[in-house]
């Protein structure tokens, strides 16, 4: 267990404190806090672990909010009520708090009374001993089968301010539906917003500015693409160096700007941003409200950045398709890659046999594999051409062989064939161009 001083606490609650979008640098925090350089650097590297800061290229170390949005996606009672299409019949002033674990109690309470702790939600019937017993002890307990409960229990609730929720499904169903919600949680959890990455300190022009207002942006800050914001701060336009290329500086930005262009929002996923920016050829997005007013722009170094990043991370939860490729091996052998597994029962479509749809996840992983693998540069799948042959039942062996036919600065083209055994019984075939993300 890692202690830390107080000096550590004190420079993170002042980055907690700082706004969204400021930059923090060990230099400065050194300098404002009168610590060491060194003491400021661990207390960034801290904040980083927290999800509190992120360090952008070209832009440094910025204060984000990924970690309110984690903070939001922790499943409350209120959440757990509604799942189970419960009641909250007491405790509504705890009904906020955050589930951490729950536990069933079928079992006496002898034995119950080890394993209730507090702030841990108890799956109760209609076992009064154990529903007083866990109140007394800071648990609050969900009620299942639609039992009445007593108003001695509703009074001990109300006064400890512990939530008790009933709800008319049986303790497994409850059990499965509260799992489900987690888990959908966790997934959620991982998954990289806009909101995580996003600049908050934007350089914008307005309609009323003009070629050379560009230059001079491009002087003070090196960048080359801005927002174009109205009167009213709604973005209306983006413009770059190749709009303004060759333009007399007095002539105006409102006739030399890309109008209506492609924005996100802060719950954007970065992995659709990057598709955006692969298939349109974009380097910047303006990030808006609702209403279409500037919060900040994403780039796409900075989107390539992040979902570099991500790769390294260690995933809090798996979903379908990473527990299905985790069943997989690839290797190589001479001038080929080679994709090997067994169809098991996650596999299988409703007849029984490898899906096609798996058949062709793993065709996708392999050639993003490949083209990774070949040109050092992760890509996207852009075209797939796929060719299923046979069916293979439960418990067949399958391998995929690929090979890379020709490559350039924008993509590939991988060709694959999937077999029974190695080279034998073909049973499908594919080919892919798999375009580079940073072409």
């Amino acid at each position: 267990m890692r202690v830390l001083a107080p000096k550590y606490l004190d420079l993170l609650r002042h980055i907690e404190n700082l706004s969204e979008g400021e930059k923090i640098s060990v230099r400065r925090l050194a300098r404002d806090k009168g610590v060491s350089q060194g003491t400021a650097y661990r207390a960034i590297k801290m904040a980083e672990e927290q999800g509190l800061v992120s360090t952008i290229a070209r832009v440094g170390t910025i204060r984000i909010r990924g970690e309110a949005r984690r903070k939001n996606q922790e499943l409350t009672y209120k959440d757990v009520a509604r799942i189970v299409e419960g009641e909250l019949l007491a405790g509504n002033e705890g009904s906020g708090k955050t589930l951490k674990k729950f536990l069933i109690a079928a079992m006496e309470l002898s034995a119950a009374a080890n394993y209730i702790k507090p702030g841990n939600l108890v799956i109760v019937g209609n076992r009064e001993d154990i529903q007083e017993y866990a109140l007394k002890n800071g648990a609050p307990i969900l009620i299942t089968g639609g039992f009445e409960i007593n108003q001695f229990i509703l009074d001990l609730a109300e006064k400890n301010n512990l939530p008790v929720i009933v709800t008319s499904y049986d303790t497994f169903s409850t059990a499965a539906e509260i799992n489900r919600a987690i888990f959908e949680r966790r997934i959620q959890k991982r998954i990289l917003l806009v909101d995580d990455i996003m600049i908050a300190d934007v350089f914008s022009l307005s309609l009323d500015s003009t070629v050379q207002d560009w230059y001079q942006l491009l002087h003070n800050t090196h960048h080359t693409r801005f927002p174009v914001l109205n009167k009213s701060g709604r973005v209306v336009g983006v413009v770059t160096g190749r709009d303004v290329a060759e333009e007399p500086e007095s002539k105006s930005i409102a006739r030399v700007m890309t109008r209506e262009p492609i924005t996100v929002t802060p719950r954007t996923s970065v992995a659709t941003v990057s598709h955006i920016m692969v298939w349109k050829g974009i380097e910047l997005l303006p990030v808006v409200r609702e209403n279409h007013q500037l919060l900040g722009i994403v780039t796409r170094q900075d989107v390539m950045q992040a979902l570099h990043q991500l790769q390294k991370q260690p995933h809090l939860e798996a979903g379908l398709e990473d527990n299905i490729l985790r069943s997989i091996n690839i290797y190589r052998r001479d001038n080929r890659f080679i994709l090997s597994g067994r169809v098991t029962g996650y596999m299988l479509n409703r007849l029984g046999v490898l899906s096609t749809g798996i058949l062709n996840l793993f065709f996708t992983h392999l050639a993003e594999e490949i083209m990774q693998s070949e040109n050092q540069e992760r890509g996207e799948m852009e075209n797939f051409n796929f060719y299923a042959l046979k069916p293979l039942p439960l418990g067949s062996n399958f391998f995929l062989e690929g090979e890379l036919l020709e490559s350039g600065r924008q993509g590939g083209l991988v060709a694959m064939q999937a077999f029974n055994q190695p080279g034998e019984d073909l049973i499908a075939t594919a080919t892919a161009w798999i375009k580079t993300l940073g072409g």
